[in-house]
């Protein structure tokens, strides 16, 4: 997957190494020399960068499979539906802000390495683990504490949260909730 942007890419270093960059030819802004860089003709870069207002420089990551085994201690974010790359990507920055241990996506969440998920989260897209979890597998973590954020639901102020224990808390998208059978099996917040 491509990140976009000298800043980013600084940032993102000093958590992990891209596979290769590429600069726009034209690019006059500063990089590091140990990085490997391919530079690539303008017209080019342009029909290869995401964006239609490039930065002049992208780097290549790997995408990584990763397979839940096991939760980690916490507060974990389940995130139900989020279709907007935009909010995905500041539910993620909101998410590492909060010392969040982990975030789930529903299988319906737009694509974690969708451009502009990667590019609105900043760094932050590297900073905690993220899964891909359906609603009935989400179900096999009963035994942990579910709690689903809601309109309607009672107030946080009066939710008590075991210290050292894991707690999911599942969130939908803006203009729906989270899924209906989750809201009617657990404690709801609002």
């Amino acid at each position: 997957f491509l990140v976009e942007g000298p800043q980013v890419l600084e940032e993102i270093r000093n958590i992990k190494e891209p596979i290769e960059v590429y600069v726009k030819e034209s690019y006059q802004g500063p990089l590091d020399p140990a990085l490997k860089v391919t530079r690539v003709q303008d017209d080019l870069f342009n029909q290869i960068t995401p964006t239609v207002q490039s930065q002049g420089v992208l780097a290549l990551y790997e995408i990584e499979t990763r397979k839940l085994e096991k939760l980690p201690q916490g507060l974990i974010l389940y995130l139900d539906g989020i279709s907007d790359p935009g909010n995905l990507g500041g539910l993620i920055r909101s998410a590492v802000s909060f010392n969040v241990s982990a975030i789930l996506l529903s299988e319906d969440c737009v694509d974690i390495y969708n451009p502009k998920v990667v590019r609105s989260t900043m760094s932050a897209f590297f900073k905690l683990p993220f899964y891909q979890l359906n609603h009935e597998d989400l179900l096999t973590f009963t035994s942990h504490q579910l709690l689903a954020a809601d309109l309607s639901g009672q107030d946080l102020d009066d939710y008590v949260w075991e210290e050292n224990s894991i707690l999911i808390l599942l969130c939908g998208y803006c203009t729906r909730s989270v899924s209906y059978t989750h809201l009617r099996a657990h404690e709801t917040l609002r």
